[in-house]
């Protein structure tokens, strides 16, 4: 998350790397308004399976563009170049303040007992966050689409005598081989991609992707989906120009797209990792 902070504060908030709709173009000079960022991006460290059901108390946003810009102003004002003890407390302060309005509404109830004055007392009443236009569900998964992933794993699992001997080595994915470990992979996989559809919008969009190629953890788990959820429909992907060759091909359901391992250079073919995706929206009710 430290890292994602990072790209965030370098790519939005930093005026000279900021693009276009992002942010205005910010002089070093002029005092920036935490109004002038276009996009507020706000990052949670929270469990994917139950984001967006949490209380108003709850404590897990980390990091929010305007509260950032809000430490950038005060430290033009006082020639301050890094955030100290007592700045950092009043950003833990403010993002708590921010979760609270986020996660919670309040209503006026009020009470007429025993003739009295009416007296206003304000009820805060826990509700979920706002649903958003676009989800993406990255799933946890075997990773065996990977080279990456793959090779880490075996560097791990080899000896110090032959360490070095990948060609020898025939990699054991516990995640692909062991069927218990396969139904909490793909029990966690139906979590994760149910809580992604119930925090989207009507009319909205939901990426689901692995870089597996097990089909129990790709297509049967947007299938699953679909006949869970009544409102759940799949958008087709097509990708005309490098669709059809033995490295993009159609998933076993068909609208999905599978794309199969390539670690050949070539100008005319993909290189890069396996991978799957699906599109799915919801109806407008």
């Amino acid at each position: 998350m430290n890292v994602c902070k990072s790209i965030v504060q370098k790519y939005l908030i930093d005026s000279e790397t900021s693009g276009p709709g992002l942010m205005h173009s910010v002089d070093k000079n002029k005092e920036l308004s935490p109004q002038e960022s276009v996009v507020n991006v706000q990052l949670y460290l929270e469990n994917g399976t139950t984001f967006g059901t949490s209380s108003c108390d709850s404590d897990t946003l980390i990091f929010d563009s305007g509260v950032a810009i809000e430490d950038m102003i005060e430290r033009r004002r006082g020639k301050r170049k890094r955030m100290n003890k007592s700045a950092r407390g009043r950003e833990r302060k403010r993002l708590r303040q921010i979760e609270s309005l986020e996660r919670c509404s309040s209503k006026k109830s009020k009470d007429n007992n025993n003739g009295d004055e009416d007296n206003d007392e304000e009820e805060v009443i826990p509700s979920n966050m706002r649903l958003f236009d676009y989800v993406l569900v990255d799933a946890e998964c075997s990773t065996d689409g990977s080279f990456k992933h793959i090779k880490e794993r075996i560097k791990e699992s080899l000896t110090k005598t032959n360490k070095n001997d990948l060609q020898q080595h025939r990699e054991d994915n516990l995640m692909l081989t062991d069927s218990n470990k396969l139904a909490e992979l793909v029990d966690l996989q139906r979590k994760l991609i149910d809580n992604g559809f119930r925090n989207l919008k009507g009319g909205g969009t939901m990426v689901y992707s692995t870089c597996s190629l097990s089909e129990d953890q790709n297509e049967k788990i947007v299938q699953w989906l679909l006949q869970t959820h009544t409102d759940a429909k799949l958008i087709p992907i097509h990708f005309p120009t490098i669709q059809n060759t033995k490295f993009v091909t159609d998933g076993s359901l068909k609208g999905t797209i599978r794309f199969y391992p390539n670690l050949v250079q070539d100008a005319d073919m993909l290189l890069g990792d396996g991978f799957f995706v699906a599109k799915i929206t919801k109806r407008i009710k």
